[in-house]
């Protein structure tokens, strides 16, 4: 039997889904036909033509950019995030909030986004991130901001950075944090979400990077600084973006 050799994809991360490297795949297709008995190629070319014909709209446009105008397409919104909540809607204590800290848990925030979008914008012509990179990339997310949010209060030198003792009234406060961040959260997911090329399931990924951008608002506009409020209304921002993503994957599996 002739060998023919595939184009470089995982089989485990599916068809590829750009438009170039699906004609890529319809050429080997073709090129191997002949070796397997009883292969419908005809039906399976028209299946194929049937996928690239479905690349059209906006989100066709997006995912078939090339990675650095990707990249530079998602960094731009997360820029354009942070600016518009500094003129805007930003916290009323930033000025006694200490300067170090906040540049660290900015940074480290900022730091995070990178490397979620690192591997969820991944080009399919290399081979594909180590496992064990996405699910660390994964689980560094919510332990990061825990590393922040458990820490002592950053300062009580502003009246609105003090949470209320009251459990409830504390608690409204913080489910307006979640809500708030939340829908920053699902704007940046969908966007993210519209860049990627598929070929793998990155949903867990693309969850992490939109709750972290929700938690870069939120640590821009919200002025308390209590602990109790941070992991719950900030952090829950992640916990709820973890929850839709668990839900999209049981949806897809159903």
């Amino acid at each position: 039997m002739t060998s023919h050799r595939k184009p470089e994809d995982d089989p485990a991360r599916g068809l590829p889904q750009e438009p170039e490297r699906l004609r890529e795949y319809a050429r080997w297709e073709e090129s191997a036909a002949g070796d397997i008995p009883g292969l419908d190629f005809e039906k399976l070319h028209a299946e194929l033509q049937g996928k690239l014909a479905a690349e059209r709209g906006p989100r066709a446009w997006l995912r078939s950019r090339p990675t650095p105008v990707r990249a530079l397409l998602a960094g731009l919104a997360l820029s354009v995030l942070v600016l518009a909540t500094m003129a805007i809607w930003l916290r009323p204590d930033f000025e006694v909030y200490p300067q170090g800290r906040m540049l660290a848990v900015l940074i480290s925030i900022a730091g995070l986004i990178v490397v979620e979008l690192v591997l969820v914008l991944w080009p399919l012509q290399l081979p594909a991130a180590p496992r064990w990179l996405m699910i660390a990339a994964v689980v560094g997310a919510p332990i990061g901001l825990l590393f922040w949010y458990g820490a002592p209060p950053a300062h009580t030198d502003h009246p609105r950075s003090i949470a209320p003792t009251a459990p409830l009234v504390m608690l409204a406060g913080a489910m307006r944090c979640v809500i708030v961040g939340s829908a920053v959260a699902g704007a940046i997911y969908a966007l993210v979400r519209s860049l990627d090329r598929g070929g793998a399931d990155r949903t867990l990924l693309m969850a992490a990077c939109a709750g972290l951008a929700g938690n870069l608002m939120l640590q821009l506009h919200c002025p308390v600084t209590a602990p109790a409020h941070l992991v719950i209304g900030h952090l829950g921002v992640v916990v709820l973006c973890f929850g839709f993503a668990a839900w999209l994957e049981r949806e897809k599996r159903a």
